[in-house]
This record gives C-alpha cells, structure tokens and sequence, in this order.
C-alpha cells in the first residue's frame, strides 16, 4: 500500500511546489506527496479540480472542470463554446501519467460535485448537477426543464462508462447531488443532496417548496435500494457523507435553518432508512 495525498490548486503566479514549478499561465495544478511531504509528482493543468481521491496503490482520481481548451495528459481537448465549461474525471499513475481521461458530457452542461472509490469493485463514482439532456457515456437522457442531479459510474482501471442515473426535474424543479462514499462491506454507493419542487432519482418525490435533504442508496448494478428525505419546512441541505466499514453505519452532514426531521412519504419506495440519531444536522442511518 502507499501513503499519499493529493492536493489541487490554482496560483496566478509561478510558485514551487517542492521540486516542481506551477502555476502562472496554466494557474491550475495537480500534485501528490508522500508520507514524509516529500513531493512525488505535480501536474499544471488548465482547468479546477472540484473531487479528488487516491487509491491504495498510488493512483489519483480528479473531477474538474475546464473552458476553452486544457490537456490533462492526452493532448489539448476543447469545451463547446455553447456550454459554460466541460468537466472531466482523469486518473493518473504513482508517477504522474495518465492513465485515463473521460469527459462527462458534451450535449449539456454537467457540474461535477463529489467523488468515491469502490476499489475492491472496480468502480468510480462521481456526481453533482446537470441541465438539459446530458450524455454521461450510455446516451442523452431526457431533458429535464429544471437542474437535476446525477450519478455516474466508470470503471477503475479504463473510465469507461458502467451505468449512470439522472434526476428528470419539470421547470421550477432543481435537485443535485453534493456527496458520495461506499459502504466497503457491501459495494453499496451512497448518495446525498437536496431538492426543491420535484425530482426523481429511482422514487419520485414531489411538492415542496423549500429545499429538502435526501439520502439514497444504490447497489453496483444501479438499482436503488432506499431513499429518505430529510426537512421540515425550512431550507434543509444534506452535503457531506461517510460509511463506517465495519457495521455500514451512514453519517450525513449538512445544514437547516428551523425544525429538521425526516419527512413522511406514503407512495413510492417502502424501504427508507431508519435514523438512530441526529445532533443539528448530523445523521446517522
């Protein structure tokens, strides 16, 4: 196993990094050190990096985004000029080459928020927010009115698209998806976000006027195995999520402005999550 950690950044001027130069014209950079902070590779890349992960074996994984034109290890790519920007989901080696690269979406725009491993499955997850009809790599899914979230899964070691779920959200509607983490036990991915108005990722939920947190769980096929929602009438975000791997054991964080309380739901997926406790707005399922 290696012990690493992978920074990303940006600087406007040329700064030193420990034995490489960066920055300046690209500002945007990539670099991993290891154990004693001795820096083993580092990177400029014209574009942000928004997710990042490393695996036992060295290897890196970044989500970002980029306009105009970047190169991340396999020649220039250019974003269309009809979209805000293009994000991506690159990996690279011990040493700093890439291993692969693969753009999200070229038919709308697509906002990449989190990122999770499943090493002993093969698998990456990445997902955030999306507009219009995007393409994930198993063709254009439906038009949502409003901004919708998404899941997408690649394989470890090529990018290579395996399944994706989209949040169809009608005009007024918007939804995303701000955190990811596996339960290491079971391959399970477990995804949190929020949502005003109307969304559907595996079990439509629906009418409500104020942001809502929700919760759900999908197996290594995409099925969805439960789904909560979290709120209370107030604004009510859900962000960040672990799993503990020894009991899979879900905690979620986020935030509320008033009362915060899981909310009823008569139809749709029977199976919700039960909750054990909450202190503010931390969750545990």
């Amino acid at each position: 196993t290696t012990t690493r950690v992978l920074v990303a950044g940006s600087a406007t001027a040329p700064v030193d990094l420990g034995g490489a130069i960066v920055g300046g014209s690209p500002s945007g950079f990539l670099a991993v050190y290891d154990v004693n902070g001795e820096l083993a590779w580092a990177r400029s890349v014209n574009a942000g990096a928004f997710a990042l992960a490393l695996d036992l074996a060295g290897n890196a994984y970044v989500a970002g985004q980029w306009v105009g034109t970047t190169d991340v290890g396999a020649g220039p790519m250019e974003a269309h000029p009809s979209l805000l920007a293009f994000t991506f989901v690159a990996s690279y080696d011990p040493t700093g080459a890439l291993r692969w690269v693969r753009v999200l979406s070229s038919t709308s725009q697509v906002d990449c928020l989190a990122l999770a491993l499943d090493t002993l499955r093969g698998r990456v997850y990445v997902g955030g927010m999306h507009t219009g009809a995007p393409d994930l790599g198993g063709g254009v899914r439906p038009m949502s009115a409003g901004t919708g979230a998404y899941l997408v899964a690649l394989d470890l070691t090529t990018g290579s698209w395996a399944w994706d779920r989209t949040a169809v959200t009608p005009s007024g509607s918007e939804s995303r998806l701000d955190g990811l983490a596996v339960d290491a036990r079971t391959g399970s991915v477990i995804a949190v976000g929020s949502f005003i108005g109307s969304f559907d990722m595996g079990d439509a939920r629906s009418a409500f006027t104020a942001n809502h947190g929700w919760v759900a769980s999908y197996t290594t096929g995409a099925d969805l195995e439960w789904l909560s929602v979290y709120g209370g009438g107030s604004d009510t975000r859900l962000e960040e999520v672990a799993v503990d791997p020894n009991d899979g054991t879900v905690l979620v964080a986020g935030r509320a402005k008033e009362r915060f309380e899981r909310v009823p739901y008569a139809g749709g997926f029977s199976t919700e999550a039960p909750w054990a406790w909450y202190q503010g707005v931390l969750l545990a399922l």
